[in-house]
């Protein structure tokens, strides 16, 4: 699920609800941004092995990769917008 859930966040983000009209609430085209990073701090290689998946495309069927989609980059569309790993 977690490679869904990055895709959706990155390209989905306008069908985000429940937070655009809370104050305090971390907006949608923010969620992708903070989630990968408190997640790279907590769970580093569930991030990167569920970016290796989301990059390959939907892995949920009630998401497909459409080309018309202005939010979805249609296949072969990556996500980079994750904070570098230092390995060691």
């Amino acid at each position: 699920n977690l490679p869904t859930v990055l895709r959706f966040l990155q390209y989905k983000e306008d069908q985000i609800s429940g937070c655009r009209d809370r104050v305090e609430s971390i907006k949608p085209e923010h969620l992708h941004r903070e989630f990968t990073k408190e997640l790279q701090k907590v769970h580093p290689q569930w991030l990167r092995d569920a970016q290796q998946k989301a990059n390959q495309g939907w892995t949920c069927k009630a998401w497909t990769d459409d080309t018309n989609d202005q939010h979805d980059g249609g296949e072969g569309n990556t996500i980079n917008h994750l904070p570098k790993t230092k390995t060691t």
